[in-house]
């Protein structure tokens, strides 16, 4: 029996991770009718264990993951925007236990969005992400190796970098259930233009289409040039927390993040994939991308370089 859905969510982001969803919960949450708690990635619907073992997955993974649901409902409360969205990537790799949670939990007319990532860039982009992090050591080509054998020792499911990748059946699987409701972007779209992308998004919302600030990239990876200052800006210390709170009491909070960020990016080293293993990789997911092409109807060659 479905529970009442008041202060609980009218769209989901599902997915995919790396794919810029960072940046479009920054962007659609600029629209005073769009609502999403801070963080965005609330983890209720997947149903994960919360017992991982990766390096940084007790903080990352297992103390964020909200499991029960008037805990979910707390996230919503006192909040009255027409439109009120989670936006937790790992519900497209864990489709089967999210699209039931779902389908239990919310309206039988909630939205559903997915854009996907070139899976080669999108595997990379991850693996960059977790040595930006300090939690990943190995080489790109070493860490790919070690897939399997992390998932048996219980990692969590974001050290499958390339695993991730496979969206055919994800996807699928989100079309079948939700075929009316669910729509599917192409990461190459958005940064072609964001514009076009968050007003389509707005039009499914049915909310109004509004100027949105793009100027910032959101959740960027790579590989600090300085880890002391790359500590500095993005892990809680007291240096930060000072000056976060000056900002706040003149009210320049926003504008400091935005100076932190364009300095942490600045700080960030993005080394090129060896080809090698780029055209590996490609010949990996050619099954999967012909099948997505036929599934979506579009061509995705541009996956393929």
């Amino acid at each position: 029996m479905k529970i009442q859905t008041e202060n609980l969510p009218n769209f989901l982001f599902v997915g995919a991770a790396k794919s810029g969803t960072t940046s479009l919960y920054k962007y659609i949450t600029q629209h005073e009718q769009v609502f999403v708690p801070k963080g965005k990635e609330l983890r209720f619907f997947s149903n994960m264990r919360g017992d991982y073992v990766g390096p940084g997955d007790e903080r990352s993974c297992n103390q964020r993951i909200i499991r029960h649901i008037e805990d979910y409902k707390k996230r919503f409360k006192g909040h009255t925007e027409k439109c009120m969205g989670d936006m937790s990537t790992e519900y497209l790799f864990y489709h089967q236990e999210s699209i039931k949670n779902i389908k239990e939990y919310l309206s039988d007319d909630v939205k559903i969005f997915i854009i996907l990532r070139n899976p080669v860039d999108r595997a990379y982009s991850h693996y960059l992400h977790m040595v930006r992090d300090d939690r990943e050591h190995l080489s790109f080509e070493e860490a790919i190796d070690q897939e399997k054998e992390r998932k048996e020792n219980n990692w969590a499911w974001h050290w499958g970098y390339t695993t991730n990748g496979f969206y055919f059946e994800q996807v699928k699987a989100y079309l079948h259930h939700f075929p009316n409701n669910t729509t599917v972007y192409i990461y190459d779209d958005l940064r072609a233009n964001q514009e076009a992308m968050i007003n389509d998004i707005f039009d499914k919302l049915d909310v109004n289409s509004i100027p949105i600030n793009t100027g910032q990239v959101h959740n960027v990876s790579g590989i600090p040039k300085n880890r002391r200052l790359h500590r500095l800006i993005n892990h809680p210390n007291r240096i930060l927390g000072l000056l976060k709170r000056g900002a706040r009491l003149v009210n320049r909070e926003d504008l400091l993040m935005q100076r932190l960020q364009t300095i942490s990016k600045k700080n960030l080293n993005k080394p090129k994939m060896r080809e090698e293993t780029r055209k590996q990789l490609i010949d990996m997911y050619e099954t999967d991308i012909q099948n997505l092409e036929k599934l979506l109807d579009r061509n995705l060659d541009m996956w393929r370089q």
